[in-house]
């Protein structure tokens, strides 16, 4: 499997707005994009520093737990890592799939039990359904 690098860090959060405040204006890092993803019941904000990103993932479950749900590493094909990986035996945590915003996506166990998702560079692409929120300054514009 050819892996590009680690895309993010994927955080569940239990209020989304306190948390883009945090780090936005405490961490000093930027908004980039928030997006909805009703297929998962929940709505993520991507904020980035200097190349490194965390998604905040507010799930509409609320027993889904607080606290780092994934880590993302990027790779060209999905497809061909998610096939790659079920041949050599790996747990899948969900199968290969493509979201409704059109990028194909996988999520395995480690040894460990931390959960890797695979995603190809063209989510970062997605057109950002960026909106400023109510009395916050998030720092820099948004990705378009």
């Amino acid at each position: 499997m050819d892996l590009e690098r680690i895309d993010h860090v994927a955080i569940v959060v239990k209020d989304l707005d306190e948390s883009i405040h945090f780090y936005t204006e405490v961490m000093g890092m930027e908004l980039d994009r928030v997006l909805s993803l009703p297929e998962f019941g929940l709505e993520v904000a991507f904020v980035t520093k200097d190349g490194a990103d965390i998604e905040l993932m507010k799930f509409k479950d609320p027993s889904i737990p607080i606290g780092v749900r994934h880590i993302c590493a990027q790779v060209p094909d999905v497809p061909q890592a998610a096939q790659e990986l079920s041949q050599r035996g790996v747990e899948v945590v969900r199968p290969l799939g493509q979201t409704s915003l059109g990028f194909w996506y996988t999520m395995i166990r480690d040894p460990n039990g931390v959960v890797i998702e695979f995603l190809d560079p063209s989510h970062k692409n997605l057109p950002s359904a960026w909106r400023p929120r109510k009395g916050q300054s998030h720092k820099g514009p948004p990705a378009t």
